[in-house]
């Protein structure tokens, strides 16, 4: 299954990821890298479709 979300460097260096969807609620986080971002997009919303009705 595949999400979109929109990824952008702020001008402090950290990374925004945001996902607007309809599978699972709106996610919004901030992250040092994009790797860690991505990541930490993969882990919520693995949880939100596995735990959250």
């Amino acid at each position: 299954m595949k999400f979109e979300i929109r990824v952008k460097q702020l001008r402090d260096g950290s990374w925004q990821g945001r996902y607007i969807g309809g599978k699972v609620e709106t996610i919004d986080l901030l992250a040092d890298s994009k790797d860690a971002l991505l990541e930490r997009m993969r882990a919520n919303i693995r949880y939100h479709l596995e735990y959250c009705p």
